[in-house]
């Protein structure tokens, strides 16, 4: 069992943390550790702990009595891909799982933070802080097999989990007061059978480096974002914040606002992008992150998405020109060479009819080919 911790020591340590509370289960992140706060036992094993499975914990910094120490809140189950060495750190690639459930909240709390505290090389604050010999800070990136036999990531209600995650940790020293937002995902608007209005969630792919959303060409699809801000204060003005989306690349023609407003304790924001037609994939990058924000209160996220050309749009395309240009090359002699190749009941039938059967597909020729046209203009960008 790995764990991952995190915290909020550098804005891009409290970046890392919100973040982790931002993509949707599946999504692949990196987190990157240098080698002295890595596990001996992982830094000399890396390829055997492929296919890992661990948490993400978040080590919140408190001072009591002259002395810093960490306080650890279980943020969510991660399924460990790889780890690499490179220039003096290490990178865990890793996928985002189930976040846990604080259920009674304080007192699961407590009792995670007590199980974290007695592994025996955990992490501690640095040394100026805490007051212990900089050889002795523990190890951020850990393999240990005890310290979550009582962490559960079970729950009843949508999102009830990462509601009391982020209910906890406003609760924090560090992360109180920030934006927490997840991204639920890109969904289409369809009709059901009864032609009832529904949102349909778009599926994601990787290739257990990227997280690629795939969206449809030509068409509308909606981003959605669920906000929560437990600690917003109504009174103050200077509690509401805003978040900027930014479409990078060729991918969206539109989009029905480029900002979303953090203006109460919770809230699910919609966001409409319209895509463009392509004649090949686009690859592009939404980013949606708080502007000229200095203080790491609010997440930065990157969704990459990809535009496809269907494949059923190509295929009737070639397919329809291929077919008229065969009706059309049809002639006496090429039936009754393909009659040969038939069955003895359907040969003389079709020897015999050969110039009807040849004045038959010159008269269906410019259907397919109308086809192929038609699909060409409506779904492909030829205007």
């Amino acid at each position: 069992m790995l764990f991952l911790f995190c915290s909020a020591a550098t804005p891009l340590y409290k970046k890392d943390a919100l973040v982790s509370t931002s993509y949707p289960k599946g999504h692949i992140f990196r987190f990157r550790y240098a080698q002295r706060y890595v596990d001996p036992g992982v830094l000399n094993n890396l390829e055997s702990f492929g296919n890992s499975e661990g948490f993400l914990v978040f080590a919140d910094t408190v001072e009591e009595s002259g002395k810093a120490d960490f306080v650890f809140y279980p943020v969510r189950a991660i399924s460990l891909i790889r780890l690499i060495r490179l220039a003096g750190a290490i990178y865990v690639d890793f996928r985002f799982g189930d976040f846990v459930n604080y259920g009674s909240g304080k007192e699961d709390q407590l009792v995670w933070d007590k199980a974290l505290k007695g592994l025996a090389e955990r992490p501690w604050p640095p040394s100026k802080k805490s007051g212990r010999p900089k050889d002795q800070e523990g190890y951020f990136l850990l393999s240990a097999n005890s310290g979550v036999l009582s962490i559960t990531t079970e729950s009843q209600i949508p999102f009830e989990n990462w509601n009391s995650v982020v209910k906890s940790l406003d609760a924090s020293n560090n992360l109180a007061k920030s934006t927490f937002c997840l991204f639920l995902g890109f969904y289409q608007v369809k009709k059901d059978w009864c032609c009832r209005p529904l949102e349909v969630k778009l599926e994601s792919t990787d290739d257990e480096f990227d997280t690629i959303y795939l969206v449809p060409m030509g068409q509308s699809v909606v981003l959605k974002l669920l906000l929560s801000r437990p600690s917003f204060d109504h009174d103050d003005s200077a509690s509401a914040r805003t978040l900027k989306i930014t479409a990078a690349g060729d991918a969206f023609s539109g989009i029905s606002k480029d900002q979303v407003h953090s203006e109460s304790r919770y809230n699910e924001d919609r966001t409409v992008l319209v895509c463009k037609r392509v004649f090949d994939n686009v690859l592009s990058v939404i980013s949606i992150e708080e502007p000229g924000e200095a203080t790491a209160r609010s997440p930065r996220l990157t969704l990459l998405t990809k535009v496809e050309v269907p494949t059923w749009v190509m295929s009737v395309v070639i397919v329809g020109v291929f077919l008229s240009a065969l009706f059309l090359a049809l002639d006496v002699e090429v039936v009754k060479f393909m009659a040969t190749f038939l069955p003895d009941h359907w040969k003389s039938d079709v020897d015999s009819n050969a110039k009807g059967i040849t004045a038959i597909a010159k008269a269906l020729a410019p259907i397919p080919v109308a086809i192929s046209a038609y699909v060409a203009f409506k779904r492909l960008p030829i205007k």
